[in-house]
């Protein structure tokens, strides 16, 4: 039951121009791992949470319609034995058909670390 007492606690508010209500909550840290859609993880956040999106190659077009979102791309250190010493960091491949990797029209948005567009 825990869980239905913190549901109970957040606050359900209409936000402008949308359908349907949205659940205001603090800002929260949203992973998203190879294999997975940025997108999708777009889609849940709310203003002020932050995504961070792991190493791997991702084929997708990402569009963020939100006030204060950052977007982070976390990079790892591959050990020198395995390729030379190289690091890994997500990669927005589009496949030749999509021209842009990340459209954003809500402001203050962020897009932190190193990522190949």
């Amino acid at each position: 039951m825990p869980a239905l007492a913190a549901i109970a606690k957040e606050q359900v508010v209409a936000q402008p121009g949308a359908e349907g209500a949205v659940v205001e909550r603090p800002p929260q840290k949203i992973i998203v791992k190879a294999g997975e859609s940025i997108q999708a993880a777009v889609d849940r956040a709310r203003p002020g949470d932050t995504i961070e999106v792991m190493p791997g190659v991702y084929k997708e077009e990402v569009k963020i319609d939100l006030d204060n979102i950052t977007l982070r791309g976390i990079t790892q250190d591959i050990a020198a034995g395995d390729s030379g010493g190289r690091i890994q960091r997500p990669v927005l491949d589009g496949e030749g058909k999509l021209s842009d990797g990340v459209l954003a029209t809500g402001s203050n948005f962020i897009i932190a670390t190193s990522y190949e567009l």
